[in-house]
């Protein structure tokens, strides 16, 4: 097991999601959602949530921003089919990359492999979950002059619970779980108070599990568990789907 500083986990956090991009009503490019990117063998694909790269069946326009040049993401998607009152809603997509966009992303993030995957723990002390993504309220509208936004919020809670605890959602243990989150302010590095921006946007975003070790502020090597999918207000609780969900759609992209 490999042990990193708490604070440059935290810092080089960003390097795990990659934002995505769509266009408004007029054209105008803002970012839409947060994603995983991952490798499996020779396939390369981020990971997302389903209403965040389709609607009404089909695909929403989506860009990324590699280390050099902007890539639409044209190539193949999958999700699993959902039919409400019938199943549950994964909610949960693959896009597949393309090699030169790949590389790309490769320079600025790091991608996750099957050796990087690991299954949710029920409440362990010690044990706590890192939640990665792009939030609305930090990268809102701009003009493109400005760049694209991306500011990524990484948040860690040791809070895991059944999704039984969200009411009125159409999710099941066996595919999800739920993570509370209720504080607005919390201890960040050096001592600072930090404000937790409302995560909207960070739909897509992953979920690790990693070990602290808060005497000598150290955090073993992250496993992704999960993909952000749904926030709960008035629970204050954010649903994830498991990530062994998106085997079978990955398969489906070779």
């Amino acid at each position: 097991m490999v042990w990193i500083r708490l604070d440059a986990f935290i810092d080089t956090a960003y390097r795990r999601v990659v934002p995505l991009y769509s266009f408004d009503d007029r054209g105008r490019p803002f970012l839409s959602a947060s994603s995983v990117p991952f490798q499996d063998e020779n396939t390369r694909f981020l990971i997302t949530a389903a209403h965040c790269c389709f609607k009404d069946g089909k695909p929403l326009p989506l860009f990324v921003y590699g280390e050099h040049r902007l890539h639409a993401l044209t190539d193949l998607r999958g999700a699993w089919e959902y039919s409400p009152g019938r199943e549950p809603d994964f909610d949960v997509a693959v896009i597949r990359l393309e090699p030169s966009c790949a590389d790309d992303l490769q320079e600025r993030h790091w991608f996750c492999t099957p050796d990087d995957v690991r299954s949710v723990l029920p409440k362990t002390p010690g044990i706590h979950y890192l939640f990665a993504g792009y939030p609305a309220s930090r990268n809102r509208k701009r003009p493109i002059q400005y760049g694209l936004p991306n500011r990524a919020t990484a948040l860690i809670t040791g809070d895991i619970n059944s999704i039984d605890e969200v009411r009125g959602v159409d999710k099941i243990n066996e595919h999800h779980f739920a993570i509370a989150f209720p504080h607005k302010k919390v201890t960040g590095q050096g001592g600072k108070e930090f404000h937790v921006p409302p995560p909207y946007g960070m739909s897509g975003g992953g979920v690790w599990r990693i070990k602290i070790d808060p005497v000598e502020r150290l955090v073993s090597s992250p496993y992704l568990v999960g993909v952000g999918v749904e926030y709960h207000k008035a629970a204050k609780t954010f649903v994830a789907t498991r990530v062994q969900a998106v085997a079978p759609l990955a398969r489906d992209l070779n």
